[in-house]
């Protein structure tokens, strides 16, 4: 935060060091007050192609119109991938249902849905 420029946000990880310009606004303004903050316990919510290679001769891809739902908690690096493909429109519906969930509430949400089990292990078939 400036006297001048308000507060602005720099986003990275808690071990990386603190680096210069980021004290510096964007009006070139120096900060006079630093506040370092955890991140709630909220997961971010992802959409992941599903599009492989299945052929590496002709480069064939399958799947390309499908996507997976991944749940992201920034606050202990946990996240967990749907355990099967969506279309685009209902990767969209089932990832609306998550955003602004805590990781507890998402869990469970999406343990009624069988979504998968917690991990990052996605099964192709």
């Amino acid at each position: 935060m400036s006297e001048t420029d308000g507060a602005w946000l720099v986003l990275k990880d808690k071990d990386e060091p603190e680096l210069p310009v980021e004290s510096i606004s964007s009006n070139g303004q120096e900060a006079v007050m630093l506040k370092k903050c955890e991140p709630g316990d909220y997961v971010s919510v992802n959409i992941l192609p599903a599009a492989r290679i299945m052929d590496d001769v002709k480069k064939t891809v399958n799947y390309e119109k499908d996507f997976y739902v991944q749940l992201y908690c920034l606050n202990d690096d946990w996240s967990v991938i749907s355990g099967k493909s969506y279309s685009s429109d209902e990767a969209l519906k089932l990832a609306a249902k998550f955003v602004g969930l805590t990781k507890k509430r998402a869990l469970k949400l999406w343990g009624m849905r069988k979504l998968g089990p917690e991990g990052n292990r996605v099964e192709l078939s």
